[in-house]
Formats: C-alpha cells, structure tokens, sequence
C-alpha cells in the first residue's frame, strides 16, 4: 500500500512483485530504474538497511539445530535489537557440503 500511494500507476503486482524481490540496491535512483511507475517518488524514497534475518545452522554429531532471528538496528544509535527468534526453522543452505546430497538446488538464500 505504500509504495501505491508513491506511486499510484504501480499495480498491486508490481508492487507484490517489487516486495518479494531479491534486491540490492545502492541508490534509490537503482530502485525506480527498474520500477518506472516509481519513477516520480525518487525523492521520497531512501536504500538503506534497518532490519536483518539471521540464520544458524549447528551440527554435532547426528543432532542439528536451526535457528533464525529477526534484528533491528537503529540508524541513529548502531543498537541492535532482538525482534524475533524462531528455533527450528527451515534452513536452505547457500551450497551442500562435499558428498551432501542438495535438497535445495533451485533455491537461493534471500534477505528481505
């Protein structure tokens, strides 16, 4: 809803589209080169990093552990903050190990 009233020729699929999106932008003018019906609200929009996820994976032995966490850091203070932790999560390895058969080959770890 917010990036509509930014940018009221953006449709609901775009928009979803945009939202889902692995991106990686440095610039805002990165965001409505690719997006043009974002185009005019370059102004009113900034890239930056508030809000990171977190994923851990332990072994020892035959036992595993997954982990993920939510953070917030806040931009003025450098403090970061626990906003949610999940135990036992699905964990998507970027690459198996040697000999590890890859369950997840056509996905990719995303950070959103």
């Amino acid at each position: 809803e917010v990036l509509r009233a930014l940018a009221p020729g953006l449709s609901e699929e775009e928009a979803e589209t945009l939202i889902e999106s692995e991106r990686e932008f440095q610039e805002a003018a990165e965001v409505t080169a690719q997006h043009a019906a974002l185009g005019n609200s370059v102004a009113a929009i900034a890239v930056m990093s508030e809000y990171f996820e977190v994923r851990v994976r332990a072994e020892i032995g035959d036992t595993r552990v997954t982990l993920a966490s939510m953070l917030h850091r806040d931009p003025t203070t450098g403090r970061v903050r626990l906003l949610a932790r999940d135990f036992g999560r699905d964990f998507r390895p970027i690459a198996p190990r040697a000999g590890e058969n890859d369950a997840y080959a056509d996905d990719t770890l995303a950070t959103r």
